[in-house]
């Protein structure tokens, strides 16, 4: 079975590399953390161009060890998306420190 409205997302590889370094970084090997990748969609899906890390919308995000991203850091979100002309085109997070998984 096929699905019509799959979509491609497309993460240049620096990119990438630098986010998952980030995620590393900020999970310190011991609990999760997380990004929002940002872009334009196209007829295809979509091109990320930057990504924003929970904890710099979010300050409270991973206090606990798990991500509780809270209404505040939505906003803030929803504000520099508008302010940089971007989409928020899926979201990422390890669920294990050494694995990043995607969500979008």
């Amino acid at each position: 079975m096929s699905d019509a409205s799959t979509e491609t997302i497309r993460v240049p590889i620096l990119l990438w590399m630098c986010l998952i370094l980030a995620l590393r970084r900020r999970g310190q090997g011991r609990g999760e953390s997380g990004a929002f990748l940002l872009g334009m969609r196209n007829g295809n899906g979509g091109r990320v161009t930057k990504y924003v890390c929970y904890d710099d919308l979010d300050p409270g995000a991973h206090q606990s060890g798990a991500i509780a991203f809270h209404a505040a850091g939505l906003a803030a979100l929803w504000s520099f998306c508008r302010e940089h002309k971007l989409e928020v085109l899926a979201d990422v997070h390890p669920s294990r420190p050494d694995r990043p998984t995607k969500r979008g």
